[in-house]
C-alpha cells in the first residue's frame, strides 16, 4: 500500500500524471518495466501480460479517484475490498 499512501497524499500530481500518458517519467517507466516483469514471471504471456498490467494500474488509479470522496466509514470498508477484488482478478483472467 506504499503506492496508494503515496498518490493519495499527493493527489493532485497523481491526478495530473495518470492524464498525461504520453509523458515519459523514468520513476513511471522503471515501475511499469517491474511491474510488465512480475505479472510475466506468473505465467502470463505478453499479450495478457499487457493487458493486467492496464487493468491493475487503471482499477487502482481509478479507485484512489474516488477514494477522495468517501467518507471515513466508507474508506476503511472499501480498503478491506481492494486485496480481494486484485487477487480476484489475477485468479480469472489467467
Amino acid at each position: 500500500m506504499a503506492y496508494h499512501e503515496l498518490a493519495l497524499r499527493n493527489f493532485r500530481l497523481t491526478q495530473f500524471l495518470i492524464t498525461r500518458g504520453e509523458l515519459r517519467i523514468p520513476a513511471i517507466d522503471t515501475f511499469n518495466a517491474i511491474l510488465l516483469k512480475t505479472l510475466a514471471g506468473e505465467g502470463f504471456d505478453a499479450e495478457r501480460t499487457e493487458l493486467m498490467r492496464d487493468l491493475l494500474v487503471d482499477y487502482l488509479h481509478g479507485y484512489l479517484m474516488a477514494e477522495v470522496h468517501f467518507s471515513a466509514r466508507e474508506k476503511k470498508k472499501r480498503a478491506a475490498q481492494i486485496e480481494t477484488t486484485l487477487r480476484w482478478v489475477m485468479k480469472n483472467l489467467r
